[in-house]
């Protein structure tokens, strides 16, 4: 999948939006530095090897938004731990330990980030809705992490059972 130039796009859409005089035809300085490091921000997720290319698209369709977050909140990018730049995070984080599978609608990972992102991509302009996401989450990779660590338990038991039942038929044997 090709990504999407949005400084490019926006630029096309002022270009074409000339003609029509309801259209306002600039972006002050602020907005297009504002949407420069948006841009810049997107350009490092989608340049990280450790991400996996289903991880970066679904992570990509949230520029937009992700813009409309920056243009309007000022703490977007004084602060760290802003909502929405958290759960860009999160998902990125996830990617990198994800192992990529043919049958991307049979993944919890990928599903979980693509119900988020569909969420995100809907927003209306309350921040809580990435509070919540960052928490549910987070609670999903809790439930299957501990899943998992269930799993890599019974198949040590397992390897266990069968080491003993080996044993057992050597000394049969002998």
């Amino acid at each position: 999948m090709e990504k999407l130039d949005i400084s490019q796009s926006l630029g096309e859409f002022l270009l074409e939006s000339q003609e029509d005089e309801n259209v306002v035809n600039a972006v002050d300085r602020q907005s297009s530095d504002i949407i420069n490091l948006v841009n810049l921000l997107y350009e490092a997720i989608w340049q990280d090897p450790s991400v996996p290319i289903p991880i970066k698209e679904l992570i990509g369709r949230t520029q937009i938004t992700i813009i409309k977050v920056a243009l309007k909140d000022v703490e977007f990018f004084n602060n760290e731990r802003h909502p929405a730049r958290t759960i860009l995070n999160e998902f990125a984080s996830a990617g990198i330990g994800w192992t990529q599978v043919e049958a991307l609608e049979k993944d919890p990972l990928y599903q979980k980030i693509r119900e988020q992102v569909d969420q995100i991509v809907a927003y209306q302009n309350d921040n809580q809705l990435f509070i919540d996401l960052i928490e549910d989450f987070r609670n999903f990779k809790a439930e299957e992490a501990a899943k998992t660590r269930q799993l890599e338990q019974r198949i040590l038991k397992a390897k266990e059972r069968n080491e003993r039942l080996d044993d057992i038929h050597e000394l049969v044997t002998q």
